[in-house]
């Protein structure tokens, strides 16, 4: 399998949005109604939040026949892109050793998920657009015209808005993907829903080991006190390591292997400009390093009246 691509059955366990909370219960209720819909979806929020989980429930209650297949859109190669989403016939270049489908055949009569969306390359931006277009293509080295009869579900930790507006991003493709935008918010935002995820998280990691396992009132509180700058993936990890190494069923506050005392939530930095430059003035790596989305360093660098640097020249020589 290619190692960017991942596929998952449309009754794929992972496809079940877990939560009790207010913004639970509308992200489930927009769900609903913009499943059975063909236009394009766009799931913004910060990484580890469930972006990939939300896209596979949208592809589970579409109906849609066909496979349900994620790509992440900012690790094509430049020289591979044709390739990647379109196919190649054997012998179409060195090491082409078999025919192969691209993801938007794989993906036919289903959903094809693309993740990190607004950092993928220019020419992958080109190629997505004449598949929105419905443009009928063709594999890399011949072959019949295909036509493309895939749902498109993206998702980015940043703003679309923003990258086209930085013009990194190109504008025409914006309007084709964001049909439908649903957006995530940090776990620690929404703090009543830690416990029915944690239970889930349990339960699935308890069933994969074979160990009994469940949560002292001590070790549950303390999850719901936690910040998570790593939202549910790292809620995930604490579970599944827990469910591993507790020495007795009742899972303890200390096997949770937390720190001693909770982290605060990410609040503004002081100095500012100072990260900043510890992080090469790339606003994306401090975002990461405090666990928020990049509009919200933005926002910190225009309180404390700072000027907001362009996005870093590494990311343009991505393009």
């Amino acid at each position: 399998m290619r190692p960017h691509v991942i596929t998952a059955a449309a009754d794929s366990v992972a496809a079940q949005f877990v939560g009790v909370s207010t913004f639970a219960q509308r992200l489930r209720q927009t769900v609903v109604h913009a499943a059975p819909l063909t236009i394009p979806v766009h799931i913004t929020g910060p990484s580890g939040a469930g972006k990939e989980v939300v896209a596979e429930l949208l592809h589970s209650l579409s109906r849609r026949t066909g496979a349900f297949v994620a790509v992440n859109a900012a690790s094509i190669p430049t020289d591979l892109v044709e390739s990647i989403l379109c196919g190649h016939a054997r012998g179409a270049f060195t090491g082409a050793s078999d025919r192969t489908n691209g993801v938007v055949e794989d993906a036919r009569g289903g959903t094809l998920f693309l993740d990190e969306i607004a950092s993928a390359s220019r020419a992958t931006q080109g190629a997505l657009l004449r598949i929105l277009d419905g443009r009928p293509y063709r594999p890399v080295g011949g072959g019949p015209e295909r036509q493309p009869s895939c749902r498109i579900v993206s998702a980015s930790n940043e703003s679309l808005a923003d990258a086209v507006r930085e013009g990194v991003f190109r504008r025409d493709l914006y309007y084709r993907l964001v049909g439908v935008e649903l957006a995530l918010i940090p776990l620690r935002d929404r703090r009543d829903d830690i416990g029915p995820i944690a239970d889930v998280l349990l339960a699935r990691a308890a069933a994969a080991s074979g160990y009994q396992r469940r949560l002292s009132a001590a070790a549950r509180q303390r999850l719901e006190h936690e910040p998570w700058p790593g939202n549910v993936r790292q809620l995930r990890w604490v579970i599944e390591r827990a469910v591993a190494f507790a020495k007795r069923d009742e899972i303890k506050e200390v096997d949770l292997g937390l720190r001693d005392a909770p982290e605060p939530a990410p609040v503004s930095p002081h100095p500012l400009a100072a990260q900043l430059a510890e992080h090469g003035f790339d606003v994306r790596r401090l975002a990461a390093h405090h666990g928020v989305h990049p509009a919200t360093v933005y926002r910190w660098l225009e309180a404390e009246g700072i000027e907001a640097p362009r996005r870093s020249a590494a990311r343009r020589g991505r393009q």
